[in-house]
């Protein structure tokens, strides 16, 4: 398999362990992707989802209480861990 592939394999597989044992919902999970990704500040993510910023607020605040977290670098490394 090509590495790539296999690299994107294994992302979405630990994605969808992320999402199922945090109880995120399809939205919060694209979020979750975007706000990891790298650094773009929210209003630039919000965008991109064509959402308001609030819109997006709203989402990573709801990701942060079922995550146990409170940040989007300690969202990030709770994720990428």
């Amino acid at each position: 398999m090509d590495a790539a592939l296999e690299e994107g394999a294994r992302s979405a597989v630990d994605l969808a362990a992320f999402v199922e044992e945090y109880g995120l919902t399809p939205r919060e999970a694209e979020v979750l992707v975007l706000v990891t990704a790298d650094e773009r500040a929210l209003k630039e993510i919000a965008s991109e989802m064509d959402i308001s910023l609030r819109m997006l607020q709203k989402h990573l605040t709801s990701i942060y209480k079922k995550t146990d977290t409170q940040t989007r670098a300690g969202l990030t490394r709770k994720f990428l861990a």
